[in-house]
C-alpha cells in the first residue's frame, strides 16, 4: 500500500523496546500505527476483508453468505478512495474507511441519501462526497493481544509500560487516524465540509477527542437510531483549543490543516456525508 503519512520513530524499531510514558502522543500513536492508502485491487482486498468481519461477522448488518469469498464490496467501491490502519509490530490491519467520490450526472448520489430519502433536503443543492465503511474490528484487537500474550517482554522500570500496555492505551485513537485518513482523502477532490450520520456513542468518541459536532435534523434508523451531524474541516481549529495532541495527529502536525486553508479559499458550500461504523 502507499503510504503518505509522517511516522518519525518513538524510541527504536521493533517489539519489546520499552517507551517512557510521557512521549508526546503524536510519537507514541506513530510507534503504535500507520496509515496506509489502498489503491491496487489487492490492497483494496485487505478493507474488503475488515470490512466483512465488522459487518458481516461481528455486527452481521449484512448477511456474510452474499459474500462467499470472505470480501464485503459493492459498486461504489470503484469510485471511493481507501484508507487501511495497520499496527506496526504486527502488521495486522485494524480499521478501514472510504471515500465516495461525487457523482457528476447526480450531484445529490450516493449511499446515505439512497438509504435515507428523508436526508434529501439537508444537502439541497450540495455537490458532496461520502465517508462510509468506517470501521475497527474486534478481531485485530485478539489478534494483537494474542501476539503479545505470546511474545512476552519484563519490564526493567517502573515508569515503562510494556508493548501490549501501550497498545491498549492507543488503540482508541485508531479512529482519529481514520478520521485523519478522511481528511488527506477529502483534501485530494478539495472537499472541506462533513456532513456526519453517526450513532450516539460515535458522537460522544467524536467529543472525548475535542471533534464538536452539531445534530443538524432528526434522527433515522439503520441498525440503530443515527443522526446527521455537521463536521467542518476548515474548523479543526478548536480541536487544537482543546485537545492538541489530538490535533497533531489529525492534521499530521498542522501539514493537512495548512491544505485545508487553501483549498476553503477557494471553495465553499461543499459537503462530506461522513457515515457512522454500521454504514
Amino acid at each position: 500500500m502507499n503510504q503518505r503519512s509522517s511516522v518519525p520513530s518513538a524510541a527504536g524499531p521493533g517489539h519489546g523496546t520499552r517507551r517512557f510514558t510521557n512521549l508526546p502522543l503524536f510519537e507514541v500513536f506513530h510507534s503504535q500505527f500507520r496509515i496506509e492508502f489502498a489503491r491496487s485491487a489487492r490492497e483494496k482486498e485487505v478493507s474488503y476483508k475488515l470490512r466483512y468481519q465488522s459487518y458481516c461477522v461481528e455486527s452481521a448488518i449484512f448477511d456474510k453468505s452474499n459474500f462467499a469469498d470472505g470480501l464485503e464490496f459493492d459498486e461504489l467501491d470503484a469510485s471511493s478512495q481507501h484508507a487501511v490502519v495497520i499496527h506496526n509490530d504486527t502488521g495486522i490491519a485494524v480499521g478501514t474507511v472510504r471515500l465516495i467520490s461525487p457523482h457528476s450526472d447526480d450531484q445529490t448520489s450516493g449511499a446515505s441519501l439512497r438509504s435515507f430519502p428523508a436526508l434529501r433536503p439537508l444537502l439541497a443543492g450540495k455537490r458532496f462526497v461520502e465517508i462510509s465503511r468506517f470501521c475497527l474490528t474486534k478481531e485485530a484487537r485478539r489478534s494483537i493481544d494474542l501476539y503479545y500474550d505470546r511474545n512476552p517482554v519484563d519490564l526493567i522500570a517502573r515508569d515503562r509500560e510494556s508493548e501490549k500496555e501501550i497498545f491498549h492505551r492507543i488503540y482508541s485513537y485508531a479512529a482519529v487516524a481514520l478520521i485523519r485518513s478522511v481528511v488527506e482523502m477529502a483534501i485530494r477532490v478539495e472537499h472541506v465540509e462533513a456532513y456526519a450520520l453517526l450513532e450516539i456513542h460515535l458522537i460522544k468518541l467524536l467529543h472525548k477527542f475535542g471533534i464538536k459536532c452539531t445534530i443538524i435534523g432528526a434522527s433515522v434508523e439503520y441498525s440503530g437510531t443515527c443522526y446527521p451531524v455537521r463536521f467542518g474541516f476548515a474548523e479543526l481549529a478548536s480541536v487544537k483549543e482543546e485537545r492538541c495532541d489530538v490535533w497533531q495527529i489529525l492534521t499530521d502536525r498542522g501539514r493537512l490543516y495548512d491544505e485545508l486553508g487553501g483549498i476553503n479559499e477557494k471553495k465553499n458550500g461543499q459537503l462530506l456525508a461522513f457515515h457512522s461504523t454500521k454504514h
